[in-house]
């Protein structure tokens, strides 16, 4: 199965970043931030593992979370990017709006320990190096028309959100949706 690797948003930012995948959907005619995945920040490489390789991996997470208690983060300045790749075999547009997430010692060192408990499994994507945290705003099927649009309206905000990261989630990616298969809280 193929996971992805991510912290979601808590109930109040997720509403927040909601808001503005909204418009933007209205705006752009992009609706694959609202209809694949909840609002999140990606912290570690996309695996592919069998139900051993998962269930190591998860213990693995776990005694990483044992030894790592919860942060904040700064998600603010908006990010624009043209030439997004995506994950094996995923049809996606380059275009992506982004909203920048500031990192911190505690993000990077989350980033790091997931990448060491991951590091023998099968990589089916592979974050951009060097790490470049970002909680998706409008990608995957945003044109190059959107992208202009949306940029604009972006630039006419001051978006500034403090977001608690309190666990490390695996989601299955399913052929049309995101689904969580487990959740490892932080201390």
């Amino acid at each position: 199965m193929r996971l992805s690797v991510v912290c979601y948003l808590d109930l109040v930012s997720t509403d927040a970043i909601r808001t503005i995948q909204q418009e933007l959907a209205s705006l752009t005619g992009a609706k694959a931030s609202l209809e694949l995945w909840r609002p999140h920040i990606t912290v570690g490489d996309g695996v592919e593992v069998d139900e051993q390789e998962l269930n190591d991996f998860v213990h693995q997470l776990e005694e990483l979370s044992n030894a790592r208690h919860s942060f904040q983060l700064q998600l603010r300045d908006i990010l624009k990017l043209q030439t997004r790749v995506g994950g094996e075999g995923e049809e996606t547009t380059p275009y992506g709006l982004y909203l920048e997430v500031k990192q911190t010692d505690d993000l990077i060192s989350l980033v790091e320990g997931v990448a060491k408990a991951s590091h023998n499994l099968y990589k089916w994507y592979q974050m951009p190096q060097p790490y470049h945290p970002h909680c998706s705003l409008a990608f995957k099927d945003l044109s190059k028309e959107g992208f202009k649009k949306g940029s604009v309206l972006l630039d006419e905000r001051d978006i500034n959100i403090t977001v608690t990261i309190n666990h490390i989630a695996l989601v299955e990616m399913l052929p049309d949706e995101t689904r969580e298969l487990t959740r490892v809280n932080l201390i």
